[in-house]
C-alpha cells in the first residue's frame, strides 16, 4: 500500500467511524399564518398593530423530534413586496429582546420535561408568537403606508444557546429523540386597513 493510499484509507475510516449529525438538518417544516390583529392606541397617541402568529411545526424527520418549548421569533421583517424580500429590502426591522438560553447550565443525563417536547414522526406542534408594528407615531405621522398588503419575513429560532452545547447535547440526547436546534425563515402577508379603529391598549414594540 503506498502513502497515499494509507492516507485516503484513514480519512475514509475516520468518516465511517465519526457521529452522525447533531443537528437535524431539513428535520421541521413550519408553517406560519396571522390568526389576530388588533390596532391598538398607546398612552403616547401612537397606534401600533398587534399580530397574532401561530406557526405550525411538523416532524418530517425519521423518528422522534425533541422541539424546545422554547423556540422563539429571533427576529422579524417588514417588506413592501416580495421583491423586496429577495432583494433585502425591509421598510421596517425589529430584533427580539428575549433572553438567550443558557444552555450550559441543561443536564446531559436527558432532556427536561418541561423545556422539551417529543413530537413523532409526522406529527405536528403549534408555537404562537406575538409582535408589534408601529404604524402611526405620537404625532400621527405614518410608519408604513396604510390599506396596502405587506410581507412580514421571520426568522424562527428553536436554540439560541450555543450551537457547540446543542451538539453534545444532542449525541448524549440520542435514545430519546433527535434534537431540533436550527432556525427557519418564514414569510406571512398583512393587509393593513385603510382607515383603522383603534383601541384603548398598553404593551411595546419589540
Amino acid at each position: 500500500m503506498t502513502r497515499l493510499q494509507s492516507h485516503l484509507y484513514a480519512a475514509i475510516l475516520v468518516l465511517l467511524l465519526a457521529d452522525p449529525p447533531a443537528r437535524c438538518q431539513n428535520s421541521v417544516i413550519a408553517t406560519s399564518r396571522v390568526s389576530a390583529t388588533q390596532y391598538c392606541r398607546q398612552p403616547d397617541g401612537s397606534v401600533t398593530l398587534f399580530l397574532d402568529v401561530r406557526t405550525m411545526y411538523t416532524n418530517t424527520s425519521e423518528s422522534t423530534l425533541l422541539l424546545p418549548f422554547f423556540t422563539r421569533l429571533g427576529s422579524y421583517a417588514v417588506f413592501h413586496s416580495e421583491a423586496d424580500v429577495e432583494a433585502g429590502h425591509p421598510a421596517l426591522k425589529f430584533a427580539s429582546q428575549e433572553r438567550t438560553l443558557e444552555a450550559s447550565k441543561l443536564s446531559e443525563v436527558s432532556p427536561p420535561l418541561g423545556l422539551f417536547q417529543r413530537v413523532a414522526l409526522g406529527a405536528t406542534v403549534e408555537r404562537k408568537y406575538d409582535i408589534g408594528i408601529a404604524l402611526i407615531t405620537r404625532h400621527n405621522n405614518a410608519v408604513l403606508p396604510l390599506g396596502r398588503s405587506y410581507v412580514i419575513q421571520l426568522q424562527l429560532q428553536s436554540w439560541p444557546g450555543s450551537q457547540r452545547t446543542a451538539a453534545k447535547l444532542s449525541r448524549r440526547w440520542r435514545p430519546y429523540g433527535a434534537l431540533w436546534s436550527g432556525s427557519i425563515t418564514n414569510i406571512v402577508r398583512l393587509n393593513v386597513e385603510a382607515k383603522p379603529r383603534p383601541v384603548v391598549c398598553g404593551g411595546r414594540v419589540d
